[in-house]
């Protein structure tokens, strides 16, 4: 015989790792089960798709763990909350007045995502060779477009 109940410390134990609090990882589950019974299926059904199911709840749950995080994120920074600046000492050197970027004829621009060049300020054009990867590429766009919002 083999004991198909459903299990709310078993979806919420596939959640520990995304949320460390088993209360909430309990909640969470038994909200995910309630609403499949409500919607018709049997416990033999979710029994047998727990798997899938736990994997697409862990999914959910990231998915919008990150878009909360995101969102605190973006007020705290709008706020001021958050600041990103240099702050050093009296410094001991002298900073040159001109600078010259060389970049290669075939060089190309750093786009944002919406197409347009990211700039370092107004006349400055910012080019992809100037990136080691992907992640700085990405990085460089999202403080672009953080600028831009504040203006």
């Amino acid at each position: 015989h083999i004991d198909k109940s459903v299990k709310i410390s078993w979806f919420a134990r596939r959640l520990s790792d995304v949320v460390p609090n088993t209360w909430q990882a309990a909640r969470i589950a038994q909200e995910l089960v309630d609403k499949l019974r409500s919607e018709g299926e049997s416990d033999n059904d979710i029994h047998d798709r727990r798997s899938y199911l736990a994997y697409a709840l862990r999914e959910h749950v990231t998915s919008a763990l990150e878009k909360q995080a995101e969102k605190v994120f973006h007020q705290k920074l709008w706020h001021g909350e958050i600041n990103f600046s240099l702050e050093a000492g009296k410094p001991n050197f002298q900073l040159v007045e001109n600078y010259e970027i060389p970049t290669a004829d075939n060089a190309g621009l750093l786009d944002r995502n919406d197409g347009r060049p990211v700039q370092i300020s107004l006349f400055e054009p910012v080019y992809n060779q100037h990136f080691d990867s992907g992640l700085e590429r990405s990085f460089a766009r999202y403080l672009d477009e953080q600028k831009a919002l504040r203006w």
